[in-house]
């Protein structure tokens, strides 16, 4: 690390801070805020991650592929819920005001975690498309999911039940393009 230090000549641990005296001055380094853990260790069959979450009441979710949730636990990490869908991977967690779980699919459409029990809603039930990668909240309160051809408003009526209003993309220059963020 390049911290401006000349010619390093004295080294102090003092509680968690190291103290280094150098020709230039005295420089205190914190210990890292970051944990490093092994991806081969958390879950053996999990080996790639998609997205991560942090709950209002602090837990810590994982989404990986095949539909699954990893959670962090103070052990270590747990399988929360497998196949929520079956073989997409999780994009992005999103809890709204109620504590309900979004989870946007790589290729499968939305998935809603209601009293822990998944229900999947996908273009045949009014999303813009499938291939899902993000959740967008607005200040007015308003819920998008955003996927590769635009956006869909989810709506939530008073009895829980849900529908959508979709927003599409269409790309000027190409067939090929992606709708990434709304803002």
């Amino acid at each position: 690390i390049d911290l401006g230090v000349i010619w390093p000549t004295n080294m102090l641990k003092e509680d968690n801070f190291f103290w280094v005296g150098s020709y230039n001055g005295l420089v205190k380094i914190k210990p890292s805020i970051f944990m490093v853990y092994d991806v081969t260790k958390i879950l053996s069959r999990h080996q790639d991650y998609y997205s991560f979450f942090e709950l209002k009441n602090g837990g810590f979710l994982i989404g990986s592929n095949r539909g699954n949730i990893i959670q962090k636990t103070d052990d270590g990490f747990s399988e929360l819920y497998k196949g929520i869908v079956a073989t997409a991977e999780i994009k992005s967690i999103h809890e709204d005001e109620r504590c309900w779980l979004w989870i946007a699919t790589g290729y499968q459409g939305l998935a809603f975690l209601k009293k822990d029990k998944p229900i999947v809603f996908t273009t045949q039930n009014g999303l813009h498309d499938n291939s899902l990668s993000q959740f967008l909240n607005t200040g007015d309160g308003r819920l998008y999911v955003i996927g590769d051809q635009g956006l869909s408003e989810i709506i939530v009526n008073g009895s829980g039940s849900v529908s959508f209003k979709r927003y599409y993309y269409q790309p000027n220059i190409s067939k090929h393009a992606k709708f990434f963020s709304g803002i």
